[in-house]
């Protein structure tokens, strides 16, 4: 009896575990795991292995605590903290989970898990080129893990180093083409070098390959969303030279469609940082942080365009005369907003989908 695996009884109840969790049966794995905890509480790999299949139903707290009393009891085991590392991780706590992977990869530096769960809690903390560099150290153990090469993918996105990106996840795909992460992440990369048609294949097929998952599906929809506000303002661009060349110009006239204008604007930024807001996966949050900073400067540079003719004509005049005119336009114009995206959503994008096949 090795201290790893205990008795014979323990050996088989893990294998039984192991291979429900396999299969994603993992609250008929957790059932197993408890008891197996109860008749032998001095062991540790129960322990883990009951943390591991915690996270796969979600309670990463209690998976966090249990790995805790998994690592009390063999402190220098490799797997208790990497699997602390990870319940850490999701649940936000990432500078607690570099504390761990690293002892993860102290105490078992052979082992390539340890070494993408660390590049993982170090590129959430921000030390990219170190997880770069521990990402290469676990393919170099194992070149064919999937997680390597995403892991890789992620760092150069934020490194805004887009082809290489690009090519570390479709070097993923061709190792796990089913894998929906994976094709999303490459959609990502593409957008980046604006190939928008690329992309939205990509976020097609990453789609197709989850249908109920909602960061694929949010990508297109953000596509669809952007070309919409494109129109809007448009519209509302068309109507503010309709409006200053009709009749001649005079300040009242000038004021007003400068302050349409601004609000066309100021409505777009605040739809725009509602979704930024929205929750998202893992698998594209590296690019959003990015995406949000170049689009905070894009934003200024829009408004700073209005208000500089705007103040030409007097400031105190614009507010004085339309101050009812905003309020009343601001909340017209979300709810419109709103509604808008929503039938367009709806009428449109729903059964362009449903031909499509999803």
């Amino acid at each position: 009896m090795g201290e790893e695996m205990g008795t014979s009884m323990t050996r088989a109840t893990l294998a039984q575990a192991r291979s429900l969790m396999q299969v994603g049966r993992h609250s008929e794995a957790l059932l197993i795991l408890q008891r197996a905890v109860t008749e032998e509480p001095e062991a540790w790999h129960p322990r883990c292995l009951l943390a591991a299949c915690l996270i796969g139903v979600g309670r990463n707290p209690e998976a966090a605590a249990m790995a805790g009393s998994a690592i009390a009891l063999h402190p220098e085991g490799e797997w208790p903290h990497r699997v602390r590392s990870i319940a850490l991780g999701l649940m936000g706590k990432w500078r607690e989970a570099l504390v761990e992977a690293n002892r993860a990869v102290q105490f078992g530096p052979n082992v390539a898990e340890a070494w993408f769960t660390l590049a993982d809690a170090q590129l959430h903390t921000h030390w990219v080129t170190e997880a770069m560099a521990s990402a290469n150290r676990g393919l170099a153990l194992a070149p064919s893990d999937v997680q390597g090469h995403d892991l890789l993918g992620r760092a150069a996105l934020r490194q805004r180093r887009w082809k290489e990106a690009e090519a570390n996840f479709r070097r993923a795909l061709e190792i796990d083409p089913t894998e929906w992460a994976l094709m999303n992440n490459l959609g990502v990369a593409l957008r980046a070098q604006r190939r928008t048609a690329e992309a939205i294949d990509a976020f097609e097929a990453a789609a197709r390959l989850n249908p109920r998952g909602e960061v694929a599906r949010q990508n297109l929809f953000t596509h669809t969303r952007q070309y919409l506000g494109s129109a809007i303002l448009s519209l509302g661009l068309l109507c503010v030279l309709f409006v200053l060349a009709a009749g001649g110009v005079n300040d009242l006239r000038r004021d007003a469609a400068l302050l349409v204008l601004l609000l066309l604007l100021t409505g777009m930024l605040l739809a725009q940082r509602r979704r930024r807001k929205a929750r998202l996966g893992a698998a594209t949050q590296t690019f959003y942080e990015i995406e949000a900073r170049k689009e905070r400067i894009r934003s200024t540079i829009q408004v700073a365009t209005v208000l500089i003719p705007i103040s030409a004509g007097g400031v105190a005049a614009v507010l004085l005369n339309s101050v009812i005119l905003m309020f009343v336009f601001l909340l017209g114009g979300g709810a419109a907003w709103a509604l808008g995206v929503r039938f367009f959503w709806k009428s449109h994008v729903i059964p362009w989908l449903a031909r499509r096949g999803f």
